[in-house]
């Protein structure tokens, strides 16, 4: 459990915080590059409307800043390329951070199928809560959702994972689109290596801080 002295307590100590956690390209491993757009936030955030499709809308109050990078892994060797995203939300208390893991939990069940943009949609969403039931080196709690992503590389859809771990108020996620040759174990492999890394750095960090 961090240190409540070292958690980010005004926006500006939030965002220096999620840029140092925040996966960027070479965080994912070799290979991979910056995608366009790379950034986004640090105060809009992604919100799942009633009709089930993502909105930009501002950040809200219960959270300092929400950081986004996106990364590629470009297609080579009959594999199509491998999108990432990595997020961190600094949240103002724990109890909103663990709202928004309840939250996040909770959309598959109210849209299994949602609307990412004007070009692509993912069906067929599960969500599930911490499969080590406590038993982590890194982390308070662990959620992941599963689904199939529509409209983009050829051959689809294809697998696609959002995994989000919490760390006291600081939440990490990461999300995987899949493409050719690219299965599903595999984009569950890499998101749980996305959320490992962040959780971990963030621990640290929050550790350190004086």
């Amino acid at each position: 459990m961090p240190d409540p002295d070292r958690v980010p307590k005004t926006r500006e100590e939030a965002l220096r915080f999620a840029r140092e956690v925040v996966a960027e390209p070479e965080s994912w491993g070799a290979g991979y590059v910056r995608s366009s757009p790379y950034k986004s936030g640090p105060r809009r955030t992604s919100v799942l409307g009633e009709d089930c499709v993502w909105k930009q809308r501002a950040l809200p109050s219960s959270e300092f800043v929400s950081v986004v990078r996106r990364s590629e892994l470009p297609a080579e060797d009959g594999k199509g390329t491998l999108r990432v995203t990595a997020v961190v939300t600094v949240h103002r208390d724990t109890a909103s951070a663990e709202w928004k893991m309840a939250r996040i939990l909770e959309e598959p069940l109210r849209c299994p199928d949602q609307q990412l943009d004007a070009t692509e949609r993912i069906t067929g969403l599960r969500s599930g809560g911490d499969p080590f039931q406590g038993r982590r080196d890194v982390g308070d709690d662990f959620l992941q959702e599963t689904g199939r992503v529509h409209g983009g590389p050829p051959g689809g859809p294809h697998p696609y994972v959002w995994a989000v771990t919490r760390i006291g108020s600081v939440t990490v996620g990461a999300a995987v689109k899949g493409s050719e040759g690219h299965d599903v174990a595999a984009v569950q492999t890499v998101g749980a290596r996305g959320t490992a890394n962040m959780s971990a750095t963030a621990e640290l960090l929050l550790e350190e801080r004086k």
